[in-house]
């Protein structure tokens, strides 16, 4: 095996990667992983500890590892044989990763409160950004990989399918890889948790630097939910409403804590809304909103989730008892 694949694979065991080195190991495994529907974790931990130089693929006993055992022999025959031609793989992404990145080729997009902004990409996919967000994308994509930043915010993307060129999109936390998809990343600073959802295709997500966390695969009508401050992860079903209804103006919020419910409503109207009662924030709500003054949907809220409310400005809201 090719010495930079072995320096490479040994830095990843003794938990010494980068994260651009991290990166680029678990986007190669997603990408060949996304070839399996069933396979919804994938531990790289395993993968990585096999040596491909001590195993012989018609005799081996290898037994797959308990989170991953549904994938088939002939997948891991390839995994194995992949990983033995790792050093070529490895020159070739940790280039794509140099070239996907100049600093000066980056466009920055900041959209501002009230406003939803619709971007086509360098490739031909197209992205919609929430107000509030801040959003990093290369003038053009080079190399093997597409990689975009979600810095704060919100982002749909519809990403065109490109079987050599996977999509990454990197948020605070999370790496997330795609061929060609639909699904919604929601990563704002001053919220507590980081969603993604899927509403077509096949999305792979894993915690940037933590190597001992598996990455997971995500399906249509599928999200994560990752815990900013400690990092766990808590995978579940949406409704694909509620995945993109925001870009075409309507907020559909499902079983939804009102602090987001808030947070959502006062980027959307730039507006403050003040909370006198902390314990309103954590009850939860279902519900959809049309297009309409903010005074409306607070009439709405106001009797749904029984409070009180004043506007003394256009630009202010106090929630009361």
């Amino acid at each position: 095996m090719d010495s930079k694949a072995k320096i490479l694979l040994e830095k990843y065991k003794a938990g010494i990667c980068t994260p651009d080195e991290i990166a680029l190991l678990e986007s190669w495994y997603l990408k060949e992983a996304a070839k399996d529907i069933s396979a919804d974790a994938i531990n790289f931990d395993k993968i990585i500890d096999l040596n491909p130089q001590d195993l012989d693929l018609n005799t081996s006993p290898f037994t797959p590892p308990a989170r991953v055992r549904h994938i088939k022999l002939w997948q891991v025959a390839a995994s194995i044989a992949l990983i033995a031609c790792m050093g070529i793989f490895a020159y070739q992404y940790r280039n794509a990763f140099k070239n996907n990145q100049p600093q000066s080729n980056y466009v920055v997009n900041k959209t501002p409160k009230g406003a939803i902004q619709k971007i086509v990409l360098p490739d031909g996919s197209t992205v919609w950004v929430n107000a509030g967000s801040v959003f990093k994308y290369p003038g053009k994509f080079e190399g093997k990989l597409r990689t975009v930043e979600l810095v704060d915010g919100q982002v749909f993307f519809d990403i065109k399918h490109m079987a050599d060129h996977p999509f990454v999109v990197k948020t605070g936390k999370l790496n997330i890889t795609v061929l060609g998809t639909s699904f919604d990343v929601k990563s704002y600073k001053n919220e507590k948790i980081t969603r993604v959802s899927v509403l077509t295709g096949k999305v792979g997500i894993s915690v940037r630097g933590a190597i001992n966390k598996p990455a997971i695969m995500l399906l249509p009508a599928q999200q994560i939910i990752l815990n900013n401050a400690t990092d766990d992860l808590v995978k579940g079903t949406t409704k694909a409403e509620a995945i993109d209804s925001w870009r075409k103006n309507v907020m559909v919020f499902d079983d939804e804590n009102l602090d987001l419910v808030f947070k959502a409503l006062e980027r959307k109207y730039n507006t403050k809304i003040n909370v006198e009662d902390p314990e309103l924030l954590d009850q939860h709500i279902s519900i959809k909103l049309n297009a309409q003054p903010l005074n409306n949907i607070l009439e709405v809220l106001s009797f749904t989730k029984h409070f009180k409310y004043e506007m003394p400005n256009d630009s202010t809201v106090i929630i009361k008892k």
